[in-house]
């Protein structure tokens, strides 16, 4: 199926911020997703998000690589590989987001940021103008908040990001996740 493995590195904040946040660019992209200003963890945000970087010295960025077995690089996305990829996304996703939280509750003022939406809820209610069902384990997406993937993993983690491209199943792809403090 997947392995996976998991780098985490340290940056300061301020220069995460002026090296490898786009938020403007990001919001392109978050704004042709089917989540954006539909999801709490999502754009759009009614506060500065340059203004919560300034507020922590240190980032602790998590990458975790999923590599795909072999036998399924270059599947088309539909049926078998298609279950597998979003299977793959949707664990790796799920335990990032709890770690980042356990994370998060053993460092004094600290802020996790979850790879992609949030997806604790089946149907956020965000769609129907509700409050967060759980705002103590939501958080913010780490793209929502502008970091510029691409850049992040050639840049710090020496990984060039795959993506999914002709709708097949990359060799590998990167989710991010981090700890603001």
């Amino acid at each position: 199926m997947y392995t996976t493995k998991k780098i985490i590195k340290t940056v300061k904040t301020r220069d995460y911020l002026s090296d490898y946040v786009n938020i403007n660019s990001n919001l392109d992209y978050c704004i042709q997703c089917p989540n954006y200003n539909r999801n709490w963890a999502c754009p759009v945000y009614d506060f500065n998000v340059e203004e919560i970087f300034k507020k922590y010295r240190n980032l602790d960025i998590y990458a975790v690589k999923i590599d795909f077995d072999s036998k399924n690089v270059g599947d088309k996305l539909e049926g078998e590989a298609k279950a597998i990829l979003r299977k793959s996304l949707d664990k790796e996703k799920r335990l990032l987001h709890n770690e980042l939280l356990s994370k998060e509750s053993s460092r004094h003022n600290s802020k996790a940021l979850i790879p992609n939406q949030c997806k604790l809820c089946k149907g956020c209610s965000r769609i129907t103008g509700g409050d967060c069902v759980y705002p103590n384990k939501s958080r913010y997406s780490f793209e929502g908040f502008g970091g510029d993937l691409e850049k992040t993993a050639s840049g710090i983690f020496n990984i060039p990001m795959k993506w999914v491209i002709a709708n097949k199943i990359p060799e590998y792809t990167i989710i991010f996740g981090g700890l603001l403090y």
